[in-house]
């Protein structure tokens, strides 16, 4: 059986590169096509959502757009946030996301082996970041399938 995530704000490196990260795992992804069709995307059945950091999007609508929609319609749900940029390079945008949502305390996870077993994942507090090379380099993608697992459990 598949496990449902929504691809809230898709980007090209989502469907080329992380979309089949996330099939392997046993995921399957519904792309978000429009904002708007947001609230009907987010069944019972869903995991988490995918979040594309990128300047542009086929969406439309800003990262903090979206991510805030998600949060209204379902505060809860674990957000999984991509880009092509390394981890040191998104997290103030990451920590503009937590201030914008709310979220006093934001725990900025990258996928690191250390991370592995961080008992914030699958949390709301949790802001869980993969980035191209994280996919690229065999032991942080590995380390990152872990993660994603319990992010999404």
């Amino acid at each position: 059986m598949s496990k449902k995530i929504v691809l809230a704000r898709p980007h090209p490196f989502i469907v080329s590169q992380m979309q089949p990260f996330l099939a392997d795992l046993g995921y399957s992804g519904e792309k978000l096509e429009r904002l708007e069709d947001l609230d009907g995307s987010l069944d019972s059945d869903i995991r988490g959502a995918v979040i594309s950091l990128a300047v542009t999007s086929s969406l439309g609508d800003s990262a903090e757009t979206v991510f805030l929609r998600l949060r209204q319609l379902r505060a809860k749900l674990p957000v999984l946030f991509v880009a092509l940029l390394d981890f040191s390079q998104v997290q103030s945008a990451l920590r503009q996301l937590a201030e914008a949502a709310g979220v006093a305390q934001p725990f900025l996870l990258e996928a690191t082996e250390a991370n592995a077993r961080n008992a914030m994942l699958g949390k709301s507090e949790a802001f869980f970041y993969i980035g191209r090379k994280d996919l690229e380099d065999p032991v942080r993608r590995a380390a990152a399938a872990r993660m994603l697992e319990r992010h999404f459990s």
